[in-house]
């Protein structure tokens, strides 16, 4: 590795590769000068980067938005990834789309030793990763224009955007051999529809377009009398009759999906699923870790923060079929690819019933998995993306 260097006063890069006097950093390939030791400055922050023939870097630009002073998003998330990429090799800049000019950018990198954050002036990132926290912010203008102009530019960009339901769950059902892992799901058009359906499957799950942490998934189960019980993530239960669950249905103002309920239970009865992390990694996609969520008891999602619960793999009492779920997850991420843009990172909710997998949701922002050994090893797959997508070696 080498050294590149920022000063904090004149907003200046500089390296110290004295046989190579033309070195470039950046996507759009800044010349930088040869500086030495005694001429650096007090106000100077350090770098050490790794070297593509002339070009240094990489420098990787994780994108968020500025609902927040100065940017949104986890920041213990992007503090870790700011650290992982110092160690290894590399610039971290955290920036927003307002803050991008065409040729460089106004963005932050945390500074360990003083534990602030601080403002640079950077030439443009060699890859950058979308970490964006909001669905409403990804379809303003603003951002569309934002995101023309990398394309423009051919910056390596993921994950592309939030997936919705509608989309993702059409999508994965038109390939042949991913069908067969989709839930059931139907379009409901009139109240007999509700009826047919209910009678036949017993219950059935509502998951709203933009859905996420189990907010905007409702349960509705067929009762007695003509009558249904409507059931939401936060255990709140109605019964009513199944004309008045069609009117609820109808009062939704959003999109959503409507899918047979699938019964993924543990044998104390408990609802759970796998939460399976994927990266990209030269050419394939790999499975960073496998995460156990549980329900409570009657609970209608395993999310932790709706009263979900944490297992180790090892303690789940199901034998699981890994070759099947890699199998799962090298064609999911192909036709994410292929049809919605470049997601490079996404994780996966499968459920289990009678040997049977069922995928029931895709996110292209996970979360950040509460298991070490996943966090970690995601962690590490995440920067060789990096390194692969900014043609860095790692």
């Amino acid at each position: 590795m080498t050294s590149v260097f920022y000063n904090l006063e004149s907003n200046t890069w500089s390296h110290n590769e004295i046989d190579r006097p033309k070195v470039t950093l950046g996507h759009n390939r800044l010349l930088i000068n040869h500086i030495s030791i005694q001429d650096q400055g007090k106000s100077t922050i350090t770098f050490q980067v790794k070297k593509n023939q002339q070009h240094l870097g990489p420098i990787i630009g994780i994108l968020t938005n500025e609902d927040r002073f100065p940017f949104s998003g986890n920041i213990k998330t992007f503090k870790r990834i700011c650290k992982k990429i110092m160690n290894e090799g590399g610039i971290p800049v955290i920036f927003t789309p307002s803050a991008f000019s065409g040729t460089s950018l106004k963005c932050y990198t945390f500074c360990f030793q003083t534990k602030k954050w601080l403002e640079l002036f950077s030439p443009l990132p060699d890859v950058i990763y979308n970490r964006i926290p909001s669905v409403l912010y990804e379809s303003n203008e603003q951002y569309k224009q934002f995101r023309n102009k990398l394309s423009e530019l051919n910056i390596p960009f993921f994950n592309e955007s939030y997936l919705s339901k509608i989309g993702t769950m059409s999508l994965l059902s038109s390939d042949k051999f991913l069908s067969k892992y989709i839930p059931e799901t139907i379009d409901l058009k009139t109240e007999e529809d509700l009826r047919i359906y209910l009678n036949k499957w017993n219950c059935i799950y509502i998951k709203k377009h933009h859905s996420a942490k189990g907010l905007g998934v409702f349960k509705i189960s067929l009762l007695k009398d003509n009558t249904a019980s409507i059931r939401n993530a936060f255990h709140v239960e109605l019964i009513k009759e199944i004309k008045d669950c069609w009117k609820f249905l109808t009062s939704i103002s959003e999109p959503y999906i409507c899918q047979q309920g699938i019964d993924s239970k543990l044998p104390d009865g408990r609802k759970f699923d796998l939460r399976i992390l994927v990266h990209k990694k030269d050419k394939q996609f790999i499975i960073s870790g496998i995460g156990v969520r549980v329900g409570t008891p009657g609970g209608i999602t395993t999310h932790v923060p709706r009263g979900g619960s944490i297992i180790p793999l090892e303690e789940l009492p199901i034998q699981l079929n890994e070759q099947l779920l890699q199998k799962i997850v090298q064609l999911t991420g192909e036709a994410l690819n292929q049809h919605q843009g470049h997601f490079y990172e996404f994780s996966m909710d499968i459920g289990l019933h009678n040997g049977q997998y069922y995928i029931f949701e895709i996110n292209s922002k996970p979360m950040v998995f509460d298991e070490v050994e996943i966090k970690e090893k995601g962690m590490e797959n995440l920067i060789h993306l990096f390194y692969e997508l900014s043609k860095f070696e790692p």
